[in-house]
């Protein structure tokens, strides 16, 4: 097993696939959510496989989607100027299906699929220059005109993507649930033994 530090995940064992439905048999969130659950209950039953999970995007590719926020609390940036953060969609086991640790806090659960909450998981550097001195697991955070709250379950290894070796990436990092936010396309993640 080899564990890359400096990027934040494991690579060995680790296989991705890319999965694109097609809008017109897939175009409602229940179709999605139900062929996201069907095919991680089929890969789950492949002999030899530790860990599956699906995302939006994989740290080889960096993160699709950036988005502005605002603190719970806080006062508020003028508009337009709110820092910004990167958002991947995972399905629970995405953190051991990469090897990425928690710091602090926990994963995903199937229970955050129909909890009233909307959790996030975000990474160290966000967690240490956002909330300096206390914890983050509690703390909220929303996109400045939805105001759509999202509680801070779990801070996870700050993830440096591979598509920018030559410069560290340190930005601000959140990861939400796939189940609760369906994306057609996605990326497969599997652990092998």
């Amino acid at each position: 097993r080899i564990v890359t530090r400096d990027h934040g995940w494991q690579t060995a064992g680790l296989l991705t696939g890319q999965i694109n439905l097609p809008e017109s048999k897939y175009a409602s969130t229940e179709s999605q959510q139900e062929f996201h659950r069907q095919l991680l209950t089929r890969l789950a039953a492949l002999p030899g496989l530790q860990h599956a999970a699906l995302a939006q995007s994989v740290p080889y590719q960096g993160f699709d989607w950036n988005q502005r926020f605002i603190v719970e609390g806080a006062t508020p940036p003028a508009s337009g100027t709110e820092p910004s953060r990167a958002v991947n969609l995972v399905t629970p086991g995405y953190f051991a299906t990469m090897g990425i640790t928690l710091a602090e806090g926990r994963g995903f659960t199937e229970a955050d699929l129909t909890d009233g909450r909307l959790p996030t998981i975000i990474n160290e550097t966000m967690a240490r220059e956002v909330w300096p001195n206390e914890s983050p697991i509690g703390q909220r955070i929303a996109h400045p005109l939805e105001r759509k709250w999202q509680e801070v379950i779990g801070v996870a290894r700050d993830v440096t993507f591979t598509n920018n070796f030559a410069e560290p990436r340190t930005a601000f990092q959140t990861y939400r649930i796939l189940g609760r936010e369906p994306w057609r396309g996605f990326s497969v993640v599997l652990r092998c033994a």
